[in-house]
């Protein structure tokens, strides 16, 4: 009689085995997915650093256009060729003409924020590179003193900060910021 009343119960077990288990790989696919979003996210900020620093060396090597640089947003300068190009691509294919410190700083802004060409379009660059990428540059009183402050915006899918499913699906707005002393 002993032996009838165990019947069933390696079945029971082997069930709540499996369910264990399955709660197991389930916690672990949950963290691989928000491994693949950090890194995602923190790639997006390492770019975002590279840009900026990019754009600070270029205003430093032109410290005679250094109010040129002073106020830019990529949202409304838009990623133009700029009419007067003073670096090594030519709007004719020609040789570049010589320029002035604020035309050569317009075109350190637009490479920075639009990339290089490539052929069929641009390269690179802030818009091209960051999910909703954009570049803003602000000096204040814009005075050749004036520390300038160079912004790095954009869209960071499903980020770690939000517990709104529908705002992780939507993204998350992202920024760095680098302020430089001419």
């Amino acid at each position: 009689m002993y032996h009838r009343q165990q019947r069933g119960f390696n079945l029971i077990e082997v069930l709540v085995a499996l369910v264990v288990l399955s709660l197991g790989l389930l916690g672990i696919a949950g963290l691989q997915i928000s491994s693949v979003r950090n890194t995602q996210g923190s790639y997006y900020r390492s770019l975002a650093t590279v840009f900026m620093n990019d754009l600070a060396e270029r205003v430093y090597a032109n410290t005679p256009g250094v109010l040129s640089y002073g106020t830019y947003n990529s949202g409304t300068a838009g990623c133009v060729v700029p009419a007067n190009i003073c670096a090594r691509e030519s709007a004719t294919g020609t040789a570049p003409a010589a320029c002035t410190a604020a035309q050569m700083a317009t075109y350190d802004l637009f490479s920075v924020a639009c990339g290089m060409p490539n052929g069929t379009g641009r390269l690179g660059g802030v818009v091209n590179s960051l999910p909703g990428g954009a570049l803003t540059t602000n000096c204040g009183a814009c005075t050749a003193t004036s520390p300038i402050t160079i912004t790095v915006s954009w869209t960071d899918q499903g980020s770690s900060g939000n517990t709104n499913a529908q705002s992780m699906l939507a993204g998350a707005n992202q920024q760095a910021s680098l302020v430089i002393q001419p």
